[in-house]
């Protein structure tokens, strides 16, 4: 069928003649895509639709008062579907598909639905008739589960009782690129800070760590008032309308006004004698672009003027008064911490930077190798670069640990940090990559 849409134009033979001409206007052409199938286990399909007009506005309805504007909606009652496509002239055509419960002889295609690159494994036994039995194979099919560790289209099938059954085109959609240029930003109190989103993401999200769910900003730039300590998380998110599917990733950053504040290292065990808190301290101060620091250690006559100092207090003294007075653009600050020690440790036993080696890195594998030497080790953490513990293994008093492995498996590709604690004091943190 065609629209026939009426046009004034001028003509030049003869002179100041108009004449009119028409335009034939084709219909979108839309397709449903193959009737489908419901099988055993599984709760819900996707039909495969297509269109030839990118421009044309789709409609899906179905049982149930079953509508969607999205061109392949995930459904799952039983029944008859029509999409209508309709373009900017007025010009429409449908199609219609049908879903039913599997019937004894029918040749089933499983479906499985859209993932975002490194999303958590599935369970393929649910989107099969019969689970545990038979057994699968593909790309990223590891024994039972599916990882989308690889963007693209993958091709999964199931073996049962000879018959190789697969599965529909399996989409393993890209995450966004996220990132904040600045780990931590600082500033005067009552100053303003920029934060900058930077990556390929359509959507951005700022919310704080505290409480990711409550929006503050959709903006790719925000402005806040630096009055308190805070860790801003930002959620930047690509969505692909097609497949029904927005993948996100997310990065944070540490916005705080000029102090004084510091945090310190110190090792603490858990022990059937009770909590030792060793004597070797090493402090930290939150903001490390002052112009000059003195730290009163808390013993007399024991003092620094270095951004990072450290101590060993080489005996149980009990609690210690240590105070920072430090200058910055904003003025002059101060800030105390008690720290508590009850347990002797010589510096010669402290765990140091060249006593423990990791590898592979960059890690490519599944598992990363630690090796602590002749030291002992009470304690191993992993954090990732937002400030999330994802691994830590305590180990107790008794223990002589001097190799382990850590699985990684799971990790996403990025940065990653090792925390190891000494027995007898000293934190080394390594750096290593997941690809």
């Amino acid at each position: 069928m065609f629209v026939i849409n009426p046009v004034m134009i001028y003509s030049q033979d003869p002179p100041n003649y108009w004449r009119l001409v028409t335009n034939h206007i084709e219909n979108p052409v839309v397709s449903a895509g193959p009737d489908l199938i419901l099988a055993s286990g599984q709760t819900q399909v996707q039909p495969q639709a297509t269109i030839n007009d990118a421009t044309a506005s789709i409609l899906w309805n179905g049982p149930e008062n079953f509508s969607s504007n999205v061109l392949r909606p995930w459904v799952s009652d039983l029944g008859t579907y029509e999409i209508t496509a309709t373009n900017s002239f007025g010009c429409s055509s449908s199609d219609q598909m049908e879903l039913r419960e599997a019937q004894l002889g029918d040749t089933l295609t499983y479906q499985l639905p859209a993932f975002c690159l490194g999303e958590d494994p599935v369970w393929l036994d649910e989107y099969i008739s019969y689970s545990t039995e038979g057994s699968f194979f593909g790309q990223d099919v590891v024994g039972r589960y599916f990882y989308p560790n690889t963007a693209g289209i993958h091709n999964i099938y199931w073996v049962m009782e000879g018959d190789t059954i697969p599965f529909q085109p399996v989409y393993v959609l890209e995450s966004p690129t996220v990132n904040i240029p600045n780990d931590s930003i600082f500033r005067c109190e009552g100053q303003n800070g920029i934060l900058y989103a930077q990556g390929n993401a359509t959507n951005w999200i700022w919310s704080t760590l505290t409480s990711p769910d409550d929006v503050l900003s959709t903006d790719q730039v925000y402005s806040v008032s630096v009055n308190q300590p805070m860790y801003y998380l930002l959620t930047g998110a690509l969505v692909y309308e097609t497949e029904q599917k927005t993948c996100s990733a997310k990065d944070s950053v540490f916005v705080s006004p000029i102090s004084a504040k510091f945090t310190y290292e110190q090792m603490v065990i858990d022990t059937t004698y009770g909590t030792i808190y060793g004597s070797y301290v090493k402090f930290i101060p939150d903001y490390k672009d002052g112009n000059s620091y003195f730290w009163n250690l808390g013993i007399s006559g024991v003092t620094s003027t270095e951004v990072y100092p450290d101590y060993n207090y080489g005996a149980p003294v009990g609690t210690v008064i240590v105070t920072l007075s430090m200058s910055s653009m904003c003025g002059n600050h101060s800030h105390t911490e008690n720290i508590y020690i009850n347990y002797v440790t010589g510096i010669d036993n402290l765990i140091k930077d060249d006593d423990v080696k990791l590898y592979p890195n960059p890690v490519s594998g599944d598992v990363v190798n630690l090796d602590f030497g002749d030291k002992r080790v009470s304690r191993v953490e992993v954090w990732d670069m937002i400030g999330r513990q994802l691994h830590v293994d305590q180990y107790h008093h008794t223990e002589f640990i001097f190799q382990t492995q850590i699985d990684v498996s799971s990790y996403r590709p990025g940065f990653y940090i090792v925390r190891v604690f000494g027995k007898e004091g000293g934190i080394i943190p390594i750096k290593f990559i997941k690809q």
